[in-house]
């Protein structure tokens, strides 16, 4: 656990990067706060990002509102970036607390009082703001490092989709990735089943595959050696899932690949492929 927590160090930029892309300025830093304190109720958090673009407002020339910032707080839980914290259950009779919670808990958003978020020069509202006590005060949020780590797959897998097919048959896997997206156990083998009407849904939304293209293209993601899809349920025209670990399988492959062959050249390359 050691380990992963040092490795993750090296990608706390992206993390932050990755929520600016998603959704927005102030979400990266909501999240680089968390990321430098390790946990943050709503309310910290969303103090401290709001101070640092007042101050930053006469460089930048934006001025984002406590709400803006409020909004990004509740979309980055609402799309599972952050996840709430153990807590406490009962501390009677013991010296060390029971920390744990409930799956329902994790991504319910806590109600927090705008108007003492509000940011004030008065110095006689700060100082009253420090004295009143949050309603979120015991509600701490940490970055759900499993669901970025979800992203940054995903992100590869229609990548690699579209370098060994074309950019529509990467469009089919990215619409099943998204309509499994918050159910995915992250380290499964495949995606959970998506209905075929459900991608031809989600395709409608994303890109400019026809629903007569569709099914060419999922006959040649199932098909041949590559099998990016499987076809999982012949019912309502067809479920299908994404095979994840044979595509990261075949990613980590090319990759091994690679380095063999600009470090030694390109007939070290097909031995290696050989084997």
């Amino acid at each position: 656990m050691e380990q992963e927590s040092v490795l993750r160090l090296l990608h706390y930029e992206r993390y932050a990067y990755c929520s600016q892309l998603l959704f927005g300025d102030p979400a990266d830093l909501l999240v680089e706060e968390i990321l430098n304190h390790g946990k943050l109720t709503m309310s910290e958090a969303i103090l401290k990002v709001v101070e640092r673009l007042q101050d930053a407002k006469d460089t930048t020339g934006v001025d984002y509102s406590t709400e803006e910032v409020c909004q990004k707080f509740r979309l980055l839980i609402e799309n599972h970036y952050l996840i709430r914290c153990p807590y406490p259950q009962s501390i009677e009779d013991k010296k060390i607390p029971n920390l744990s919670i409930t799956e329902n808990e994790m991504f319910v958003i806590p109600k927090i009082n705008m108007a003492l978020l509000e940011m004030n020069s008065s110095e006689e509202q700060a100082a009253k703001r420090q004295k009143t006590e949050f309603p979120d005060t015991e509600i701490y949020w940490r970055i759900n490092f499993n669901r970025f780590q979800q992203y940054f797959r995903d992100e590869a897998i229609i990548s690699a989709c579209a370098s060994h097919f074309d950019e529509k048959s990467a469009d089919v896997v990215k619409s099943i990735l998204s309509e499994s997206d918050l159910k995915l156990i992250t380290l499964s083998l495949t995606t959970n089943p998506v209905q075929y009407y459900d991608i031809v849904k989600r395709l409608s939304a994303i890109s400019t595959v026809k629903s007569t293209e569709l099914n060419g293209l999922l006959v040649n993601l199932c098909e041949g050696t590559r099998n990016f899809v499987s076809k999982a349920d012949d019912r309502g025209n067809g479920m299908y899932v994404v095979n994840t670990a044979r595509i990261l399988q075949r990613i980590v492959e090319e990759i091994a690949a690679s380095v063999i062959r600009d470090g030694f050249g390109s007939k070290c390359a097909r031995i290696f492929r050989c084997n």
